[in-house]
């Protein structure tokens, strides 16, 4: 027996070459590699954004640290 896919929208199993689905024509995932998007770093930010916008949690200015500015 072949490999099935399986319709996400209606649950319907599909013959293996189906493209759209028999029962609601749902468009059918290829099986197989699949492209996805840019993935998460452990610290939150999404590989391939800029140093500067990974930066963005420190002071601007060189001015001193805000615990020493005066009253």
């Amino acid at each position: 027996m072949g490999t099935r896919k399986i319709c996400p929208k209606c649950g319907v199993s599909n013959p293996e070459d189906a493209s759209y689905c028999r029962q609601c024509g749902m468009l059918l995932m290829q099986q197989g590699p699949t492209v996805q998007g840019p993935k998460p770093q452990e610290n939150g930010q999404i590989s391939g954004t800029s140093a500067t916008a990974q930066d963005d949690s420190k002071p601007q200015s060189n001015d001193a640290p805000a615990g020493n500015q005066p009253p």
